[in-house]
């Protein structure tokens, strides 16, 4: 099964960035996340879940000690209400990479709407 890519846009201090489309929810196959290239301690989620019921989204934990050397506080499920528009959140990529510098989601079936990542800068 191939997962669907969520691209990341990076931000920068004080620069502006346009959200776009997003990438619609894929239940059946899942997302990745790609990170190679990018130096990040944190990434923040948007989703917006317009299914009628509630779902889950599932943030995989990541496979190795490096680079998810938190991999062991495991997978964190993220709850999605039915048709309430965003949900935002961050997550660590030390706690859920996968050794090949990508991060896993799976979504509850039936689960309709759209995904976006962006990479917040580390702190100065």
């Amino acid at each position: 099964m191939a997962r669907t890519n969520v691209p990341v846009t990076k931000i920068g201090y004080g620069a502006l960035t346009n959200s776009g489309a997003g990438t619609a929810l894929d239940p059946t196959n899942g997302h990745v996340v790609s990170l190679k290239g990018i130096k990040t301690r944190k990434l923040f989620f948007r989703v917006t879940q317009t299914a009628g019921a509630t779902k889950n989204l599932t943030i995989n934990a990541g496979s190795s000690k490096y680079p998810a050397w938190k991999a062991a506080a495991g997978n964190l499920v993220v709850t999605l209400p039915a048709t309430t528009g965003d949900v935002l959140f961050t997550i660590d990529p030390a706690r859920h990479m996968q050794s090949d510098g990508t991060i896993t989601l799976d979504l509850g079936a039936a689960a309709a709407g759209a995904i976006w990542a962006w990479a917040l800068p580390d702190a100065a």
